[in-house]
């Protein structure tokens, strides 16, 4: 009797570390530009058959993507193995790949400052002016909101 009533805080103790480890772990989330109502979503590609690009659309109809965000790793189409983000064209176009192990390009870190950099050293997720609202990757920049109106903040709604 002795040694199950000594047991039980330690058991409670474990039982709690793993749950705070399990909250760091893989989430599904959204990720949503900065002072918008724009979600990452997903689009068929006009000039790769089969393939899916990376753009914004409105939260309410933007899927999930599952993320960690203590660690570079993938960002996969949430109850997907096969679809993670890739970059194409020097970072010009993201689209859905299946994933490839240690390979930069599908490597990506969120940042306490809000940016999402690419494994590829110094480039960021980026929102630009393009009027498909296609998102890429270009250098980070100091200020989320640069001078030429591309957007780089990003904030992740669970």
């Amino acid at each position: 009797m002795l040694f199950s009533t000594a047991i039980l805080p330690l058991l409670a103790m474990t039982s709690v570390s793993a749950t705070a480890i399990m909250s760091r772990s893989a989430q599904d989330v959204k990720i949503k530009l900065k002072d918008t109502d724009d979600c990452v979503s997903k689009v068929a590609s006009k000039v790769n058959t089969g393939k899916f690009e990376i753009f914004l659309e409105k939260c309410a109809d933007a899927p999930k993507w599952t993320i960690n965000r203590d660690a570079p790793g993938n960002i996969k189409l949430a109850g997907s193995d096969q679809d993670v983000f890739d970059t194409h064209a020097y970072g010009a176009v993201i689209v859905l790949e299946s994933p490839e192990k240690d390979k930069k390009s599908q490597q990506w870190t969120f940042h306490d400052d809000g940016t999402i950099s690419e494994g590829q050293q110094g480039y960021c997720l980026t929102k630009t002016q393009n009027e498909d609202n296609l998102l890429s990757t270009d250098p980070c920049g100091d200020d989320q909101l640069m001078a030429d109106g591309y957007k780089q903040g990003w904030e992740i709604v669970e």
